[in-house]
């Protein structure tokens, strides 16, 4: 006579052994997880800080290829009317026209931030606003901060050479401590500042 076949099933100690291999591997895939995406939070902000440094970068940029004299050293030239260094650090000045014809100056500044809503030091820029078709306004000149997270000094430097080339280099200091530096290049103005011709009577 056969006895009967016993049913094959899992005894409580295995089920418990799976669930806490599982409770294991779980555990380690939401850690993998969390860690790629703080990775990614910090790759979205390196991106964003470094797309803001371009921003001023090419600003700075434009302005030189816009200006039609550029001074680098303070007391050269008086500041823009309505500007002040405020005990910032002299940078560079630059002379132009603004839609109507008339001279203008933008003086940029290095040094402590206005407010405390800044990190670290701060770039700023004091000049006319640019209107709708991308000229200078003929409004007064107003004070911005252009970029903020400059490590002192070392922060943002005009270095001229004597083929009027022109290396703008930013340096910032992250929130999480990383480092950046960025550099353009621009050519200085060679022509003087000239009166504007007369109207013809």
């Amino acid at each position: 006579m056969k006895r009967p076949s016993r049913c094959a099933g899992f005894t409580l100690v295995e089920l418990l052994v799976t669930l806490v291999l599982s409770g294991l591997v779980s555990a380690m895939v939401l850690q993998l997880l969390v860690g790629d995406l703080r990775h990614v939070g910090r790759l979205g902000r390196w991106l964003r800080e470094r797309q803001a440094g371009e921003r001023a970068l090419e600003l700075v940029r434009g302005e030189l290829q816009r200006a039609e004299a550029v001074t680098f050293q303070s007391g050269e030239a008086p500041l823009p009317a309505g500007c002040s260094l405020a005990g910032r650090a002299f940078v560079l000045q630059l002379q132009g026209r603004n839609r109507s014809g008339q001279s203008v100056a933008v003086l940029f500044s290095r040094g402590a931030a206005p407010s405390s809503i800044w990190r670290g030091d701060v770039l700023m820029r004091c000049g006319p606003a640019y209107g709708l078709d991308g000229e200078w306004s003929d409004g007064t000149a107003a004070s911005r901060v252009l970029i903020d997270a400059l490590p002192g000094q070392a922060g943002f430097t005009v270095t001229p050479s004597p083929s009027g080339v022109l290396s703008l280099e930013l340096t910032r200091q992250l929130a999480d401590g990383q480092t950046t530096r960025q550099e353009q290049v621009a050519l200085a103005p060679l022509e003087p500042l000239e009166s504007p011709p007369s109207e013809p009577p």
